[in-house]
């Protein structure tokens, strides 16, 4: 049985992505809370551009500069 490709990409790094894009925003949150919530939303963002951007352009040390030294895939 073959698994949905879109199955398959929420576990792996388009999950975090994903999960970002689900939680509520809290306006109750202080204000250093929201900032924190901000600042890790836009480190994933950037994140995912810089792979996209790389995977795109077919530079494969540019995406290896995406991921940790320990990473494996």
């Amino acid at each position: 049985m073959s698994v949905p490709v879109f199955s398959a990409l929420k576990k792996s790094m388009w999950g975090l992505l994903q999960d970002a894009a689900r939680l509520p925003w809290a306006r109750t949150s202080s204000i250093e809370e929201r900032l924190r919530i901000v600042e890790e939303e836009l480190a994933l963002r950037d994140l995912l551009n810089r792979y996209t951007y790389f995977y795109d352009g077919n530079d494969l040390e540019g995406v290896m500069t995406v991921f940790s030294d320990d990473c494996t895939l």
